[in-house]
């Protein structure tokens, strides 16, 4: 259904806040976690790509533009509010997405999917004690939309 794809800048990207919001996590945890994304797909990396495109407007995010574009991906997700910008865009062969737009999506395409992994991760989740229900951390992190469509979900699933 979709294929994720990944640059050394974007791990590197994402390691550095990760350490910034929480810098007591230790360096064995952050170096196995970034190990696990690059086992779980090996074949989505993405480099070797040039810096031709220059219309977004924050430099330090070129290399994203520019990455998704030489890997030639249908849809780039970011929660990068200057990402909008790009936004219909017809010189880019990409769309670009939020979190919670993707997600909404992939659940507008193929609800039983959602609902089958919203099956695993409810179960998952209810087992973790003092958690929140599963819809409230998705809208906390700003997926409020596919929040609800969980929501949907579980009540298709448990009545």
């Amino acid at each position: 259904m979709y294929e994720v794809v990944w640059t050394e800048d974007v791990l590197a990207e994402a390691r550095y806040h990760l350490r910034k919001n929480k810098p007591e996590i230790s360096d064995g945890y952050l170096t196995a976690r970034f190990d696990r994304i690059r086992e779980l797909f090996p074949d989505g990396r993405i480099d070797g790509f040039e810096i031709t495109n220059r219309d977004h407007p924050d430099r330090h995010d070129w290399h994203v533009v520019n990455a998704a574009a030489s890997g030639c991906v249908g849809y780039l997700v970011t929660d990068d509010a200057k990402f909008e910008r790009l936004a219909g865009n017809d010189d880019l062969e990409f769309e670009t997405h939020t979190a919670d737009t993707f997600l909404t999506l992939v659940d507008d395409s193929s609800p039983g999917l959602v609902r089958r992994v919203t099956a695993k991760q409810h179960a998952y989740w209810s087992a973790k004690p003092g958690r929140r229900p599963l819809p409230y951390a998705l809208s906390l992190a700003g997926a409020s939309v596919f929040a609800d469509r969980v929501q949907q979900r579980l009540q298709e699933l448990f009545g």
